[in-house]
């Protein structure tokens, strides 16, 4: 799943923002930000892939219908009708999926701002260039230790570890911003200081992401892999000791904005807060307001996932489908599904975050209260915050 550091802007104006957003008083550095269209669309083009990770959200490699290239350039001109301006193309292997050469050709010509997730190991450069010349501005690429021993284990396949360098190193010589993504779990957590440091100095990366674990796919077989809440804080703190070092580093995790908003006030700095879908460096008295406007978890509010037969999620990790853009109206379903609207309302959230006093500025993670308790309105495990419900799933949930 993409997650840049950078905010799109949709097209609709700020009376369409306060309408759709439920927000009552924006900011004045919000007046061009609008959830009437989608800044991002994130599409899983198939689940065909050619490594075999453990925690894959997806179970790619299962066989199951899957859009025509037909069908696939119906779904992608609703998406530009609707104005969505960013598509990230996700898998699965993007690469591998039917018609992505020709949604990337066709989502260049009409300008969207065009990104993609990817395990790397087949961006030759021959590839590279193809993807610079077809509009990609930004690729992740997963990475998940400094180690090819720990890397080529977790994702399934020998050599993947070296295949991704390369093809990172493809990416960047061909002036595509390049973001390193790993997926942090008990197993890797310490090694991210050296992690960071290989995809500054060795790799040239743009940015860092440690991406939030979330039971859910094939990552239900490794839930005991979950970071306890201290944990978990430690790594968003030397992310945070990182971003104001002055290297990009961000988390997937909504409680960053809030460890990251803390370390600013320790350090005494002006908050600067690189988030799911945003970076905010605010030198402004508005900070607090700007943040709250985008909250934290950005399912169903920041962005949607569009699944590989044209089901619609809210999260490619929240798997509760609201709908299929072949047969229902995409902008409708954006605009009023009643799912999205409880996703957008954080007055409605239970337990310690309901009572949190940073429940807008994060919200917790909706997919991993869904996948462990079945509610996307529960508590988010694994918060400092929310230590009660941390040791319920212990006990309930993980029979630890």
């Amino acid at each position: 799943m993409i997650c840049i550091t950078k905010l799109l802007l949709g097209k609709a104006t700020v009376s369409e923002a306060i309408k759709y957003s439920k927000v009552e008083k924006p900011p004045a550095e919000m007046l061009h930000f609008s959830t009437k269209a989608t800044p991002i669309v994130v599409w899983n083009m198939t689940r065909k892939c050619n490594l075999k990770c453990k925690h894959c959200y997806a179970s790619a490699g299962i066989t199951l219908p899957e859009m025509s290239v037909e069908e696939r350039l119906r779904a992608l001109k609703t998406l530009i009708d609707a104005g969505v301006p960013m598509l990230a193309l996700s898998g699965g292997e993007p690469i591998l999926g039917p018609g992505f050469w020709e949604v990337l050709k066709m989502g260049h010509e009409y300008g969207l701002y065009l990104a993609m997730a990817t395990n790397g190991t087949l961006i030759t450069d021959d590839v590279a260039e193809r993807l610079a010349k077809n509009g990609l501005i930004y690729a992740q690429v997963s990475l998940d230790s400094p180690s090819p021993e720990f890397h080529d284990e977790f994702r399934g396949v020998k050599g993947a570890w070296e295949k991704a360098v390369r093809g990172i190193k493809n990416l960047k010589k061909h002036g595509i911003m390049v973001e390193v993504s790993m997926t942090v779990t008990k197993r890797n957590y310490r090694m991210i200081p050296q992690m960071i440091k290989f995809a500054r100095e060795e790799l040239g990366a743009d940015l860092f992401m440690a991406f939030n674990f979330v039971p859910t796919g094939r990552g239900r077989e490794i839930v005991d892999w979950d970071m306890s809440p201290e944990e978990r804080w430690e790594v968003l703190k030397y992310l945070s000791q990182e971003l104001y070092n002055g290297f990009p580093s961000a988390s997937t995790a909504p409680q960053y904005a809030v460890v990251a908003y803390e370390y600013a006030a320790s350090i005494g700095a002006k908050p600067k807060i690189a988030g799911h879908f945003y970076t905010i460096d605010m030198r402004s008295d508005r900070f607090g307001s700007m943040l709250e406007f985008l909250g934290g978890c950005g399912a169903g509010r920041v962005y949607l996932a569009l699944e590989p037969n044209g089901d619609i999620y809210p999260c490619v990790f929240f798997r509760k489908k609201i709908g299929n853009i072949l047969t229902d109206d995409f902008e409708a379903l954006w605009r009023h599904h009643p799912l999205l609207e409880e996703l957008r309302n954080r007055d409605l959230l239970k337990g310690e975050c309901a009572t949190c006093e940073y429940k807008y500025i994060c919200g917790g993670c909706r997919a991993r209260a869904y996948n462990y308790f079945g509610d996307h309105l529960a508590p988010d495990p694994g918060c400092l915050y929310a230590k009660s419900s941390w040791d319920r799933l212990l006990k309930e949930i993980l029979r630890a």
